[in-house]
């Protein structure tokens, strides 16, 4: 929902300070992208700013650099229409484009450096290289692996807990929190409600259970316990039965 006015963006609980969306507010937005940039765009200690910054000022290759600046301005004010958070919770994936563009500057600028202080070509390479290796072997395992692992109690466990039990064109009933124990198991949804795979729901009462097995008669139905109620990761409770066999099911 592109563009400005109260009534665009995502009211999350009374926590945005400026409801709806404003100028004001993407380019409050814009700053806090700029930052994650400057960090995430290479995983160098130094930051990647000062780099494209440096090739705005001291590059030769003048319409490079200018075709570069073009195209980043234009993602950026692109996406100033489009309301969303800023910063290390969603980084700067909407400026996503902007990559190619941005490389080409922060080697412009390398280039540009290396002529200015007079440093030969060899010694540069060498340099950028251990900046890149480093960033590989400290920034990445981190930022891959490491700063999302279990992520407010975020389990990957029912992937490999269908793949074991074959849950195929099955409906399964998560069992738990909304969040962590059906978040968890809902990014494996098919995008097709009605595809060959199994279909995770929120096992929340008879209602909701009268309404899926009467969509969804012709699946098996498994019940499954979350995280936080296993203490340990998700654990098969019963299955699989007939739509019929599991409406009343003991919901405790």
């Amino acid at each position: 929902d592109l563009g400005f006015g109260p009534d665009k963006g995502l009211d999350w609980g009374g926590l945005d300070p400026w409801p709806g969306h404003t100028p004001f507010q993407a380019l409050v937005n814009s700053q806090f992208n700029v930052f994650a940039l400057d960090a995430e765009l290479f995983g160098w200690s130094a930051g990647a700013m000062l780099f494209l910054a440096l090739a705005l000022l001291w590059s030769p290759r003048r319409q490079l650099v200018r075709i570069c600046a073009a195209a980043i301005f234009v993602i950026v004010c692109a996406n100033g229409l489009y309301w969303f958070s800023g910063g290390p919770d969603f980084g700067a994936r909407y400026w996503y484009m902007a990559i190619v563009p941005c490389i080409l500057l922060a080697c412009a600028a390398f280039e540009a450096l290396c002529e200015r202080l007079k440093i030969h070509a060899p010694r540069a390479q060498v340099a950028l290289a251990l900046a890149c290796f480093s960033a590989l072997v400290t920034f990445i395992p981190w930022r891959s692996f490491d700063k999302y692992f279990h992520y407010r109690g975020m389990q990957p466990g029912i992937r490999e807990l269908a793949s074991a039990n074959h849950f195929g064109r099955s409906v399964v009933l998560v069992r738990g929190e909304r969040h962590p124990d059906y978040a968890s198991a809902m990014a494996c949804n098919p995008l097709d409600w009605e595809a060959d795979a199994p279909i995770y729901a929120w096992d929340r009462g008879i209602g909701v259970r009268k309404a899926l097995l009467a969509h969804y008669s012709d699946r098996s139905v498994w019940i499954v316990n979350g995280p936080t109620r296993t203490g340990r990761g998700f654990e098969i409770v019963a299955g699989p039965f007939k739509a019929e066999e599991v409406e009343y099911w003991e919901l405790k």
